[in-house]
């Protein structure tokens, strides 16, 4: 099937024009090339609005459907263990059950910071719990931990425990902790 160039603009601006052109057989290679750039584009559309689906639409669905509890914010603790001081802070963003943030964890002796690592979080709201799982965001540094916790003090408060690689004795470790909201 032979296709004329106004043929081709007709299809693809979608009009017919009032006055006639002279219409050109287009040849084998112009086919190929006007089909490949019409198939180059069609898939950069789909693939934008697939984009615009997953990081518009859907989380301003999730913020407007869903009634639970709002815990973005920032969150901290301060503990005593194994003869050092530890603080944690933890930034969480939310779109509906999904939590996303950083926490920090710095450890002093003495006063003396012994480290300060910092960890990228993923979680989840569920029924009056939060589910954590951190991991460290500097590559050269192994570190990970999970948390379970439970929302109280109308949502003021979350309180439970973590398990952790202990970079002490290198085995999986566990420990209660509560995190307070800051704001």
């Amino acid at each position: 099937m032979n296709t004329t160039r106004l043929e081709v603009i007709s299809a693809v601006v979608g009009v017919v024009t009032a006055t006639p052109m002279q219409a050109q057989e287009m040849s084998r290679a112009e086919n190929i090339l006007l089909g490949t750039a019409a198939a180059i584009i069609a898939s950069a559309v789909v693939a934008l609005a697939g984009v615009v689906l997953r990081f518009v639409i859907r989380p301003l669905y999730r913020r407007f459907t869903y009634g639970g509890i709002d815990l973005a914010g920032q969150w901290a603790s301060v503990a005593t263990a194994h003869g050092a001081d530890y603080s944690y802070t933890i930034t969480l963003r939310q779109v509906g059950h999904d939590l996303k943030g950083t926490a920090s964890i710095k450890k002093a002796i003495g006063g003396v910071t012994e480290y300060n690592d910092t960890f990228g979080i993923k979680g989840v709201t569920w029924e009056g719990f939060v589910s954590l799982t951190l991991k460290s965001l500097d590559a050269k540094r192994l570190s990970f931990a999970t948390a379970l916790f439970m929302i109280e003090d109308r949502g003021g408060k979350l309180a439970g425990h973590w398990a952790y690689r202990s970079g002490r004795t290198n085995q999986v470790e566990a420990e209660p902790i509560t995190l307070v909201r800051e704001r």
